[in-house]
């Protein structure tokens, strides 16, 4: 039974795509590596990486796009296409001269999954899609094209209609929000916690706020790009200057760009214990006067977060089966 719960915890994900569709440049995203975006090499054969995500192991094998490397994962399905719970397969959105060509890879490389991993969920990560893109390109029209082609040919394996993201690494929050959906228990829950998140900022004029996980994993967000697109890893990497200071779940205000930081640990417990932070940011010419009064809202926001990850929880690991989330005075069940 042990090893069991234990297999459970580890899960494999398998990234996709042609060579330079940008999958690299999405793992490194995800672990805040900017700095190592600008000097990229090609992935050879399969790169693995390991993280974990509210007490599980995380395998991510970033697969090479090279057409040698994939002959070989094609010719050897088992070795590399078993035990894979989520797949995310990358389309370079600018790239429409080998738009074809990917769709027949997807096609290839999702049958082989399919057949070794019979229960893996599949989400499409239309990448690239760069908020200052000047070019010819129509993204609407790709994405359009892509789906036509494969939908119809995996509707009768595929468990689920397939999620679809749109990303860029030029805005972070796409690239980390994307790929750390599908770890929650429903994907319900990402949309609740960032429409709940969204209320509250609006309701105190804040320019942000984001719930971070232990490793600083965004799972809900309402964020105006203008005030932190630019400054995401300056802000992880004050997360992770303070984290073994010794605060008690307040940490010291920082300033990035025109935003006043604050920042609330949190922790809830199922089976065990898992970090949390809510960060919130303030305009730096508009901080109020009696700022305790905003934190003991953020205190009570954090409180209600702290149910809905509580259930979230509850549902993943087979306790609770129930599709309803605790009521705060924020939002409704769904």
């Amino acid at each position: 039974m042990q090893k069991e719960l234990d297999a459970k915890k580890v899960q494999k994900i398998a990234i996709l795509g042609l060579g330079n569709a940008g999958k690299t440049s999405i793992v490194k995203s995800v672990l805040y590596q900017f700095e190592a975006l600008m000097s990229l090499a090609p992935t050879k054969s399969v790169e693995r990486t390991s993280i974990e995500f509210l007490g599980r192991e995380l395998l991510i094998w970033d697969f090479g796009g090279q057409e040698r490397y994939r002959q070989n994962y094609l010719n050897n399905p088992k070795k590399y296409f078993e035990g894979i719970r989520y797949i995310y397969y990358i389309v370079d959105s600018q790239d429409t001269k080998n738009l074809r060509e990917s769709m027949a890879y997807f096609l290839k490389t999702f049958e082989k999954a399919i057949e070794f991993s019979p229960n893996a969920k599949l989400y499409l990560f239309f990448h690239k899609i760069d908020p200052e893109y000047s070019g010819s390109v129509d993204f609407t029209k790709v994405e359009n094209e892509f789906l036509e082609e494969i939908l119809p040919k995996i509707q009768v394996k595929a468990n689920n209609p397939p999620a679809i993201f749109h990303t860029s690494i030029h805005h972070p929050l796409s690239v980390i929000s994307a790929f750390t959906q599908p770890m929650l228990s429903n994907e319900d829950i990402y949309e609740t916690l960032c429409k709940t998140i969204g209320q509250f900022c609006k309701e105190n004029a804040l320019n942000f706020g984001i719930l971070f996980t232990k490793n600083f994993f965004e799972i809900g967000n309402f964020a105006n790009p203008n005030h932190l697109q630019s400054n995401i890893k300056t802000l992880s990497a004050y997360l992770k200057e303070f984290d073994f200071s010794g605060f008690e779940g307040k940490f010291p205000q920082f300033t990035v760009g025109f935003n006043q930081i604050f920042t609330k640990k949190f922790f809830i417990t199922v089976g065990e214990e898992f970090p949390f932070y809510f960060c919130i940011g303030v305009n730096t010419i508009a901080v109020p006067k009696d700022i305790a009064i905003l934190l003991e809202k953020v205190d009570d926001f954090t409180t209600n977060i702290k149910k809905v990850l509580i259930n979230s929880e509850i549902i993943r690991i087979g306790i609770l089966r129930t599709e309803k989330i605790v009521k705060t005075y924020y939002f409704d069940d769904f």
